[in-house]
């Protein structure tokens, strides 16, 4: 079955070259926890003072500010992170614990993720009003169809690994690479849901154990970003590129 052939390559290409996975992304990870600290806490002293002074609930002007520039933050790290990492499989850079900021591939691939977010928001929109409208029938109905629209998303960011290398044809290029590999992609999108609820439990479980818990979640966390930015290597690899799954 190709889609586990997909998702077993992903897990060799993570924990198989786990040395440059690590480089990637543990220095831009640990800043990125930081200002989630940092920022965070900024947010909950911006509330705990407007509650001191009387004022209605909410983060005010500061608080808000904050928020923005965490998730600027969250995003230049998380996009950083992927480009090189897809530019390490798929071209074979070497990669040092300083990750390399190449503004041009983040930007393209920040506009490609972009489109491709707002493509999908448009279609899970007509899905939830068709829900809505429907009642018990398009919950039945929408939920195997919300299925298949997360698979099909494959197909659109397969083009992101193309923009952080500068190829690929777009998000027209990667419709072009998968077009007939729905049942593929179908496959896979079951498989990786599956393996998320999992991991997700059992980080949940593990989490409770105090101190080492929050270093087991991070650290699944981490595998997580890693190995849904493999799955889209892959697909780009062998879908655009035409590599073997082997």
């Amino acid at each position: 079955m190709k889609a586990w052939q997909i998702f077993t390559h992903s897990l060799r290409q993570v924990f198989g070259n786990m040395g440059a996975a690590v480089r990637v992304s543990l220095v831009p990870f640990v800043g990125l926890i930081v200002a989630f600290l940092v920022l965070g806490g900024g947010m909950m002293f911006s509330m705990m003072g407007r509650m001191e002074q009387g004022m209605e609930g909410g983060m005010g002007g500061g608080g808000i500010v904050l928020m923005l520039v965490l998730i600027v933050v969250y995003i230049g790290v998380f996009t950083m992170i992927a480009v090189n990492w897809h530019r390490f499989v798929l071209l074979n850079e070497p990669v040092g614990w300083m990750p390399q900021v190449r503004m041009d591939r983040i930007l393209a691939y920040f506009g490609t993720a972009l489109l491709v977010g707002l493509i999908m928001a448009v279609l899970f929109l007509m899905v939830g009003l068709l829900v809505s409208l429907t009642g018990m029938v398009g919950i039945i109905v929408g939920i195997p169809v919300f299925v298949l629209l997360v698979s099909q998303s494959f197909r659109f960011t397969t083009a992101l690994p193309g923009a952080a290398l500068g190829q690929g044809g777009g998000i027209s290029g990667a419709m072009a690479a998968t077009s007939g590999q729905w049942l593929t992609l179908l496959g896979l999108t079951v498989i990786y849901l599956a393996a998320s609820i999992v991991v997700g439990l059992v980080a949940g479980l593990l989490s409770m154990i105090p101190l080492l818990g929050i270093l087991i979640y991070i650290a699944f966390q981490w595998a997580a970003m890693m190995v849904g930015l493999s799955i889209l290597t892959t697909l780009y690899g062998h879908y655009v590129e035409g590599r073997a799954l082997a």
